[in-house]
């Protein structure tokens, strides 16, 4: 029976049999003082559709095996290794567990994480929330794709302003996302997506085959229907949890 894909953040060290589609966000070697020249290992960042991220590491006798394997911005399906406890001087990630590669790791370059675009069709006004004793922005938006399913998505910190400026200052044609590692959340059973703090890039009416093929698509509706960005209320959001935000931990 074919082993199914888990996400990040439901490893744990409890059997060995998992598999995970993830982004490789980042890599790099450690070395002894004393021979500069020697890779005693490599570690990594990975990072799945969700957002979540583990670090990972390779031992230095299988350095040579996975060292052509782990490369920053590809995204793979690894299977047969080992979860452990996230010890150790230097934690890359929040997660609980880490990854440990083994020799009969398997490791295979697979497609990307899917991305999520639409049409923006709705934002409410930046506002300043507290959490965790941080202040951070919110800038709510809808996004409507092609089959007219409107998605809630919420953006933080330095992408409220971005977006904000380039809707608010646009004043014709429609305005077309597309949000690269989106996070998906779910609250009170409604599905909506938000960006990660550290990985999600945002593209707006960019040169990019996805939003051309996505304007080209939407070209063949109404031209009055298409460039509407309605007001959104101000959310409240005393009624969600606060793991529902990114900078909860």
């Amino acid at each position: 029976m074919p082993l199914d894909f888990t996400h990040l953040s439901n490893l744990n060290s409890l059997k060995r049999e998992w598999k995970i589609k993830v982004l490789i966000a980042r890599t790099w070697n450690f070395y002894p003082k004393d021979k500069p020249g020697v890779i005693l290992g490599i570690e990594a960042i990975l990072m799945d559709a969700k957002g979540d991220r583990i670090q990972a590491s390779v031992k230095n006798t299988l350095v040579r095996k996975f060292k052509k394997e782990l490369v920053e911005g590809r995204f793979c399906d690894i299977m047969n290794f080992d979860v452990r406890d996230n010890l150790g001087d230097y934690k890359g990630t929040v997660h609980p567990y880490k990854i440990n590669f083994m020799f009969t790791t398997w490791v295979k370059p697979c497609d990307q994480i899917p991305n999520i675009i639409g049409e923006v069709v709705g934002m409410s006004q930046i506002t300043e929330k507290d959490f965790s004793g941080q202040k951070s922005k919110l800038l709510d938006i809808q996004l409507r794709d092609l089959s007219d399913t409107i998605m809630e998505c919420n953006l933080w910190e330095n992408h409220t302003e971005d977006v904000y400026t380039y809707v608010t200052k646009k004043t014709a044609g429609p305005i077309i996302l597309l949000g690269s590692l989106m996070r998906i959340k779910k609250f009170n059973g409604k599905v909506s997506v938000q960006n990660s703090r550290f990985s999600t890039k945002f593209f707006l009416d960019g040169d990019l085959s996805e939003i051309a093929e996505f304007k080209k698509q939407l070209g063949n509706r109404d031209s009055n229907d298409v460039h509407r960005v309605s007001q959104l209320m101000t959310p409240d959001l005393s009624n969600k949890v606060e793991d529902s935000f990114p900078l909860s931990s």
